[in-house]
C-alpha cells in the first residue's frame, strides 16, 4: 500500500444481508455503510473516501444520482457500481459516468475482495489504539476458547436436573467456567426479576393448560414480551427431559458449546462486547422454535422417519419454523442429514428440502450468500470448508429438483 493513501470505503447498499458480507470480507478497511442514497450524499459533504461502492437501485436518492454527485465533488475517486442485472449497455453507461467497474449481484466475494485490494492496496498495517485493543481482546478469547470448551462438559455432566437460563448462568459463574458471564452481567441483572416472575406463572397448571389449548403465540401474548418465549421453552424442556435424564448432559453440552462458540466467534470477528447479548437474544428466538418443534414431534412419533413424513404435511402451519431454521439455526446440521442419514432415501431428502423452503422460497442467491457467510464463520471455528461446500452443493441440487417438479 502507498503510505498515506486514503483507504476509507463508502458503501451505499440497501440490502442488510449484503452488509454482513462487506463487513466480513473488507473488515480490515475503514468502512462507512449506509442504506440509502440521501445519507450517502450527506456524507460526501463532510468526508472524503478512497473508494465508493454504490448499489444503483437505492431508495431516496438513486445510485446514478449519487455517482453524478460524487463525480462532481471528486472526479478521481474510484467507484464500483452494483446491480441485479448487468448488461453491456449498462456497463457502457456506467463507464461514461466515470465508474471503474460494474458488478452483478450476487458477486463472487473473493473476486470482489481482489478488486478492492487492486484499487486501494492491502489494508494499512497502522492500526488505531482501538484496533490494537480489539486485537488484544481477540487473542485473549482465542486462548480461553479451548480451555473454556474443555471444562464445560465436565461441569454440565454433573447436573442432575435441567436448570433454567438464570440458574445455569449463575451456576456457571460460581464455577468460573463460562467466560460469557461478565459480558451478560448487565443484561442478566435487568432480566432476573422479570424472568423469575414469568417462570412462576409459566409453571402454573392454568398456564400450561392455556398453552396446550391455545397454542404458543396466544400463550406468549397472554404473558407478553419476547422473553416469555425463551422462558417457556426452558419450562417445557425441563418437563420433557424429566423422563430422559440420561439425555440431559449431552443436550446441554451441545447447546452451551454451540452458543459459546458462536458468541466467541462474534467477539473475535467484531471485537465488541455488546454484540454477545444481541447474539444470544437472536439465538433464543430460534431456539424456542427448535425446542418446541423437537418436543412436539418426539412426543408424538416413535421414530424420525414418521416424524419427517408428517412434518411435511403440517408444514404450512409452521412457516415460521422453516424461516428460523434457514436463516438462524443450524442449517449445517440439516445439510449434513441430507448428505448422510438420508442419502439413500429420496423421500426423506425431499422432506428436509421442503422443511427449509416451503413458505420461505429459497433462491440460489440466498443459498450462495448464506453459504459464504457461514463458511467464513466455520473456517474460523476449524470446520472443514470442503464439507460445507459439498453440503450446499447438494442442497442447491435439491432445491433445483424440487422447483422442477413444482414443489416450490
Amino acid at each position: 500500500m502507498t503510505e498515506g493513501k486514503n483507504q476509507k470505503i463508502l458503501i451505499a447498499d440497501d440490502n442488510l444481508a449484503t452488509h454482513q458480507i462487506y463487513r466480513r470480507y473488507l473488515k480490515d478497511y475503514p468502512l462507512t455503510v449506509v442504506l440509502d442514497g440521501l445519507e450517502a450524499s450527506s456524507l460526501l459533504e463532510t468526508e472524503t473516501f478512497g473508494l465508493a461502492i454504490i448499489e444503483l437501485a437505492l431508495p431516496k436518492l438513486s445510485g446514478r444520482e449519487l455517482i453524478d454527485k460524487l463525480r462532481g465533488r471528486s472526479p478521481t475517486t474510484p467507484i464500483l457500481a452494483l446491480a441485479g442485472v448487468v448488461e453491456e449497455k449498462l456497463r457502457a453507461e456506467m463507464a461514461a459516468r466515470g465508474v471503474q467497474e460494474t458488478l452483478q449481484k450476487p458477486f463472487d466475494v473473493f473476486e470482489f475482495q481482489k478488486k478492492v485490494v487492486a484499487i486501494l492496496g492491502f489494508p494499512s498495517l497502522v492500526h488505531s489504539e482501538e484496533d490494537l485493543r480489539n486485537e488484544e481482546r481477540a487473542m485473549r478469547i482465542r486462548r480461553l476458547k479451548q480451555e473454556l470448551l474443555g471444562k464445560l462438559p465436565t461441569f454440565l455432566a454433573s447436573r442432575t436436573v435441567c436448570p433454567d437460563r438464570i440458574q445455569l448462568l449463575v451456576e456457571s459463574n460460581q464455577h468460573d467456567e463460562v467466560a460469557l458471564v461478565p459480558f451478560l452481567a448487565t443484561r442478566l441483572n435487568l432480566e432476573k426479576e422479570v424472568s423469575e416472575k414469568l417462570l412462576d406463572i409459566a409453571n402454573t397448571q392454568e398456564y400450561k393448560s392455556f398453552f396446550k389449548t391455545k397454542g404458543v403465540d396466544k400463550a406468549v401474548a397472554k404473558l407478553g414480551g419476547v422473553l416469555t418465549r425463551k422462558i417457556l421453552a426452558l419450562v417445557f424442556l425441563r418437563e420433557f427431559f424429566s423422563s430422559k435424564s440420561k439425555d440431559l448432559p449431552n443436550y446441554l453440552e451441545n447447546l452451551w458449546s454451540d452458543l459459546t462458540r458462536k458468541a466467541l466467534l462474534l467477539e473475535i470477528l467484531f471485537g465488541q462486547d455488546h454484540f454477545v447479548p444481541a447474539l444470544l437474544s437472536r439465538l433464543g428466538d430460534g431456539l424456542l422454535l427448535d425446542i418446541l418443534t423437537r418436543i412436539k414431534f418426539f412426543l408424538n412419533y416413535a421414530n424420525r422417519e414418521e416424524m419427517l413424513k408428517d412434518l411435511v404435511q403440517v408444514l404450512p402451519l409452521h412457516s415460521a419454523v422453516s424461516g428460523h431454521l434457514f436463516k438462524r439455526w443450524k442449517i449445517e446440521g440439516l445439510c449434513a442429514k441430507i448428505l448422510t442419514a438420508y442419502e439413500e432415501d429420496e423421500q426423506h431428502r425431499t422432506a428436509l428440502g421442503l422443511l427449509l423452503t416451503r413458505k420461505f422460497p429459497a433462491t440460489r442467491y440466498q443459498l450462495v450468500q448464506y453459504y459464504e457467510e457461514q463458511s467464513a464463520l466455520f473456517t474460523q471455528a476449524g470446520h472443514d470448508r470442503a464439507t460445507l461446500t459439498t453440503a450446499f452443493d447438494q442442497m442447491e441440487k435439491e432445491i433445483e429438483r424440487l422447483t422442477r417438479y413444482g414443489f416450490l
